[in-house]
């Protein structure tokens, strides 16, 4: 399959016109030659502030390598599974709107790529903002070339679920229908748990990567949100219950028991920490 660009980086694009230049900055400034190896593909959810200006000047600057496309408010899932139908580049990376790619980013995660084209290529990241607890890259091993270890390395924490900072071959996500569940949120944690286990070789980069913003989180503000955010929890547990039944994981990855009753110790922990109804959500 002949491809157009080496990687295309699809970033959704939701009200973060105060942050979005820096971030597209930070991929027009890659060290590996942006307008030769990078398409970038911005798709507006619905942004209600500046970020439609914001992004048509950029796609005016460079109308080869940025392609605009827009829809109505659907979550970041669907605005992520738009720009991936319209990808031309060989390995497909996710970049939030409001986070920064290092200057040599793509060139540390493609150096990895250059002999095998692995599957998956990801690298370690910095947080920007609010010092907050967030899973992080837990593993010395740089090269793993065999399935069961890497779910294995997924289910027990040594990689982080988080879409971003990770180079997927896009002929590896459409063979196993690798597209973000939509209208839930969280959907990192589904989609990763489909990921790794379908990944048969991955290349870890230590070095830093990414810089990712935490800002005031308002999905655990608002009541409604808070629900929201439960149920899509929930989803999302009995989604990986039904695939690992189905697969008979269990008796191939025992880490998966740990792994399934941390999660439900969380969805414990929300009722409790929330105040929810226990009859209606335990």
């Amino acid at each position: 399959m002949d491809y157009k660009y080496k990687f295309s980086v699809v970033i959704p694009v939701y009200n973060v016109a105060e942050y979005l230049a820096e971030t597209l900055d930070s991929v027009i400034g890659q060290t590996i030659g942006f307008k030769e190896n990078i398409q970038i593909i911005l798709v507006n959810d619905g942004s209600t502030d500046n970020s439609e200006e914001i992004c048509l000047a950029y796609v005016e600057k460079y109308p080869e390598n940025i392609l605009y496309l827009k829809q109505e408010n659907k979550g970041v899932s669907a605005a992520r599974n738009y720009g991936i139908e319209k990808i031309e580049g060989k390995y497909v990376n996710f970049l939030d709107s409001d986070d920064i790619l290092v200057e040599n980013t793509i060139e540390l995660l493609s150096n990895l790529s250059l002999q095998s084209f692995p599957d998956v290529i990801m690298g370690d990241f910095d947080l920007i903002g609010d010092n907050q607890y967030i899973p992080r890259l837990n593993t010395s091993v740089a090269i793993f070339d065999k399935q069961k270890e890497i779910f294995n390395a997924f289910i027990s924490y040594s990689l982080y679920e988080m879409a971003w900072n990770k180079l997927v071959k896009k002929s590896f996500f459409l063979k196993y229908d690798l597209w973000f569940r939509e209208g839930i949120i969280h959907e990192d944690s589904l989609w990763s748990f489909n990921l790794f286990y379908y990944c048969n070789n991955l290349r870890v980069c230590f070095q830093r990567t990414y810089l990712y913003r935490v800002r005031e989180n308002s999905i655990m503000t608002d009541p409604k949100n808070i629900i929201k955010s439960f149920n899509s929890y929930c989803e999302i547990f009995f989604l990986k219950i039904n695939f690992i039944k189905e697969k008979r994981l269990f008796y191939e990855f025992p880490l998966l028991v740990k792994y399934m009753v941390d999660a439900k110790f969380l969805l414990e922990k929300i009722v409790i920490e929330q105040n929810l109804d226990k009859e209606t959500y335990t």
